[in-house]
């Protein structure tokens, strides 16, 4: 698998940019990594597939729709462990395919923005939201999505915050059967 970026940390060092129920108190969800990067850095496909989605639109109303707070945003379909996943891209501020589009791992899909709630991020905040989902549905909460570090590796955290998560450990070692073999 090739990294998203190529410069891997969580945005802050912030737990609360990592996957699972990690915000307010731990009471809400957050659906992948917010990963720190300047507006215009290059984002790469992690793995070899066909693109699925691409949401072109950069304006943000605050919604009940999922798929608004992502901005401008790329959905990647790809096989891992035998199973069909999708790898979100979000807050783009520039998109370089289109669906139908194969790819090759590694292959540039556009650039980090501010795009959706990522709108008006400054300095550290700025950041690419990845995500990995076991289906093409945009909706909230974590049901049918992959912590990317289990996918991904090595952990672009302090791995004080992220690697010694137990979950995690698990979801390394059990990716095939928490994905299923439908």
């Amino acid at each position: 698998m090739h990294n998203p970026l190529a410069n891997m940390h969580i945005r802050r060092d912030s737990r609360s940019n990592t996957f699972g129920m990690v915000r307010s108190n731990d009471s809400q969800a957050h659906q992948g990594w917010d990963l720190g990067a300047p507006v215009g850095t290059p984002v790469y496909a992690i793995s070899d597939g066909s693109i699925v989605s691409v949401q072109n639109s950069d304006t943000y109303v605050k919604s009940t729709k999922a798929g608004d707070a992502f901005g401008k945003h790329v959905t990647l379909e790809f096989t891992y462990c035998g199973a069909t996943l999708y790898a979100l891209y979000g807050h783009l501020s520039e998109i370089w395919c289109e669906v139908g589009d194969p790819v090759s791992e590694g292959w540039m899909l556009g650039l980090t923005g501010t795009t959706g709630n990522a709108q008006g991020m400054k300095g550290e905040d700025q950041h690419l939201h990845f995500q990995i989902m076991t289906g093409n549905q945009i909706n909230h909460g974590l049901a049918d999505k992959v912590d990317p570090g289990a996918v991904l590796d090595p952990l672009p955290a302090n791995q004080a915050i992220v690697d010694s998560d137990p979950v995690i450990q698990m979801l390394r070692h059990m990716i095939p059967e928490i994905i299923g073999h439908h």
